[in-house]
Parts: structure tokens; C-alpha cells; sequence
């Protein structure tokens, strides 16, 4: 699984692209890494998930992208976002609104507003 991410570049103030990539493995924990295009190379991410990523499709808007998650060991939470931050290279969870069983057939999508 892959998603392309963007920031601002705080040095040179342009916008530069990151590709993450999100191997799933069954036997070991999940594997990520990070490609920068602006220096064409890989990374390793040193990252133990300690929730499951529901949906492999995740969106992508102002420097993070998201997924929809679910922890097995903490079940009373449902379902909620997580979100990866191409700036700090760090995952992070968000709360939905409402715990329905109808998550389970939504989708993620993002629409901006320009004033």
C-alpha cells in the first residue's frame, strides 16, 4: 500500500513529496518506509502500530493522510482515524463523531473550501 503525501519545506519554503509505503505482514508487524523524491531515496520507519489499519485506501489533504483504524484490544473505542504527518514522520489518531455500525461501509474523502 502506498500514499503520496506533500509539506512546505520550512529551509527553501517549496513544496516537497514523500511517498509512504505500508507493508502488511501477517507473521511480523508492519513495515514502513518513507521515499523523499526531492533526494530520491528510502527511509525506515521505526514505528510499532498498535491499532489495524480497516481500509487499505486512505485520503491525503494539507501535508497528512488518514485511514480508518480499529484497536482489537480496546474495543470501546470503535473506530477512528489515523493519520501520518509528513512533516514529523509521526502517526497520530483522531476520534469520529459517533460510533455506528454504518462506519464499516463508509468511505474517506476530502473536499476543500477556498475563500
Amino acid at each position: 500500500m502506498y500514499a503520496l503525501g506533500s509539506y512546505q519545506d520550512n529551509k527553501s519554503g517549496n513544496n516537497s513529496y514523500k511517498i509512504l509505503s505500508h507493508k502488511v505482514s501477517y507473521i511480523y508487524r508492519d513495515h514502513f518506509e518513507i521515499y523523499e523524491i526531492n533526494s530520491n531515496s528510502w527511509s525506515i520507519l521505526d514505528v510499532t502500530m498498535d491499532c489495524k489499519l480497516v481500509f487499505s485506501r486512505s485520503v491525503s489533504l494539507k501535508g497528512k493522510t488518514y485511514w480508518i483504524a480499529t484497536d482489537e484490544e480496546e474495543k470501546q473505542l470503535g473506530m477512528f482515524l489515523i493519520s501520518f504527518d509528513y512533516t514529523t514522520e509521526r502517526f497520530g489518531r483522531l476520534c469520529l463523531p459517533y460510533q455506528y455500525p454504518s462506519y464499516w461501509n463508509m468511505s474517506l474523502s476530502v473536499v476543500e473550501k477556498k475563500i
